[in-house]
């Protein structure tokens, strides 16, 4: 579907990109050139200059028209169209000269010793994360997308190598210096901005194949990697240098010695965060550790590092505003069961994880009669929460239990829930009570309650814990009264840490930023939790 539109706005935004690029070129971009080159540019060679700005220029420039047309139909803002563009200009123009038939090297040095040293780490690396992810294709399923980067990193190294390659071995032209100095400035710039743009293009495409998502814990070495290393060859490669005889001496093929390793052994060790995959209806998908809404369907993660696109969950609902607002979706404490609205059917389900097997909740709903989920730990209680009140479902039998009034549930216990008559809130907000009700639906206690606490009811299911500061604060949830209050052991600056959920041994999930710690209620003490996205619904929590 996008390149219906890609292709006719590209022919449209070409012409323009050649009659620009005709434009801009005058005596300060010879000048540039002539500083960039060392080289001195005069009446012999003047003419053989001009001739190859004009149709660099012109490549670069349709190049980059092609990148701006593919970011205008993705709606994406991204380095990576522009610079595909204008390295798929650059291959376009070499190809276009054909320059004579190829000899021996010409024992020149077309480019910085940083340059080629750059351009030979970014091509071994992106080569062999894309030769792993095509033999990890041949024993799990890995996606179009993922496969295609693979192809593309491979099919951007074959072409920088060999039009490199042609460069050093067309030979020379007999003629004066000048115009001889001429011929090689020009293939130096050309080598110059192939490297620099293909060391891009091959490690962004390679580990794009390989870590479509990069591990929550590796992202700042997959960050300062992928842009540190191409940005330090687009310097090398935009000094001031002039091309120089070249060293004798004779090489290994380095590509295939340091690719063939590195494919080994990112084959071989399991890859942390694997292509995501399109999970398919009634597929046991294991123990879930979150789910997260991305931009055409849920993510969700499981803890032996797998993750799949859950799209059998709607993902958007419309109020009566006219705005939409994210689709509900629930896991249990263990990972093993989740709650959604089914996108086709719209109809809330639950479904077991581990077996795949489902249950409708509710029959077709409107938009803005879809409730609010809240799983037991084990799974085995759901709560739907709509405006007129709560409906308690015991998947274990066929009972459903009408709770009117009951506007939110904080945690369902074994044999009874905590739940509160009004919705979290500001400071200001109508009288809200906290109420202990049994699975029968009747209220057993009922204490006044502050709307603004985000509190959690501890596994026990007699305990609430919330946190601030400098605290964590443990309430008798019959009571409402402080039992306890521990020094929190972990603490920012402006920072209140956020409750997200409960691990197995009663920990209690606390998030900072992108950082998640398990909190001991009772001591205070904190150690860090697994890595999950930041804006995610929590399954089963794991330490680290």
């Amino acid at each position: 579907m996008l390149v219906i539109w890609f292709l006719p706005l590209t022919a449209v935004l070409a012409p323009l990109a050649t009659k620009y690029a005709d434009g801009s070129l005058t005596p300060t971009t010879v000048n540039r050139f002539a500083r960039w080159q060392q080289l001195d540019v005069g009446e012999f060679n003047g003419g053989l200059v001009l001739g190859y700005l004009r149709v660099t220029q012109r490549w670069k420039w349709i190049g980059l028209a092609a990148g701006l047309a593919w970011t205008i139909v993705t709606v994406t803002l991204s380095p990576f169209p522009f610079v595909v563009g204008w390295l798929f200009g650059i291959v376009a123009a070499e190809i276009g000269f054909g320059r004579g038939q190829k000899g021996r090297p010409i024992g020149i040095q077309l480019a910085p010793t940083l340059l080629v040293v750059c351009w030979r780490i970014a091509a071994a690396v992106g080569c062999a994360l894309a030769v792993a992810t095509v033999a990890r294709s041949f024993r799990a399923e890995v996606g179009v997308a993922e496969r295609l980067a693979a192809v593309t990193a491979l099919g951007a190294t074959l072409a920088v190598h060999l039009l490199v390659r042609s460069l050093q071995r067309r030979p020379l032209h007999a003629g004066p210096a000048d115009l001889v100095g001429a011929e090689v400035a020009v293939r130096s710039s050309s080598a110059r901005k192939l490297l620099a743009l293909g060391a891009a293009v091959t490690l962004w495409t390679g580990l794009q194949a390989a870590y479509p998502q990069p591990p929550h814990n590796a992202i700042d070495l997959v960050v300062i990697v992928s842009y540190g290393l191409p940005v330090v060859a687009w310097v090398a490669a935009a000094s001031s240098w002039q091309a120089r005889p070249a060293r004798e001496s004779r090489t290994l093929p380095w590509v295939p010695i340091a690719a063939v390793p590195l494919a080994v052994a990112a084959f071989l060790v399991p890859n942390p965060v694997p292509a995501q995959v399109q999970s398919q209806p009634g597929q046991q998908l294991g123990t879930l550790q979150y789910a997260r809404l991305a931009q055409h369907a849920w993510e969700v993660g499981s803890v032996e590092g797998y993750q799949y696109r859950f799209t059998e969950a709607a993902t958007y609902v419309a109020r009566r505003t006219g705005l939409e607002r994210p689709a509900p979706f629930a896991l249990s404490g263990n990972g093993s069961y989740a709650v959604y609205l089914d996108d086709v059917s719209r109809r809330m389900v639950r479904r077991n994880l581990e077996t795949g097997e489902s249950r409708f909740l509710t029959g077709k709903l409107a938009d803005d009669a879809v409730p609010e989920p809240v799983l037991s730990a084990d799974g085995s209680y759901v709560t739907l929460t709509d405006a007129a009140g709560t409906d308690l479902i015991d998947m274990n039998s066929p009972a459903r239990v009408r709770m009117p009034g009951v506007r939110y549930v904080l945690g369902i216990g074994p044999d009874s829930l905590v739940v509160t008559t009004g919705r979290p809130a500001l400071p200001g907000t109508p009288d809200t009570e906290l109420r202990t009700v049994g699975h029968d639906g009747t209220v057993r206690t009922r204490v006044p309650y502050d709307p603004t606490l985000r509190a959690w009811l501890a596994p026990d299911a007699r305990t609430l814990v919330t946190v601030t500061g400098t605290e964590v604060v443990s309430m008798d949830a019959r009571t409402g009264h402080v039992t306890r209050r521990r020094p929190l052991g972990v603490r920012r600056d402006g920072e209140v840490p956020e409750p997200r959920g409960w691990s197995e041994d009663g920990k209690l999930l606390v998030t900072l930023g992108e950082d998640g710690y398990l909190v001991d209620p009772a001591t205070g003490r904190s150690a860090r939790a697994a890595e999950f996205p930041e804006d995610a619904v929590v399954g089963k929590v794991v330490a680290r």
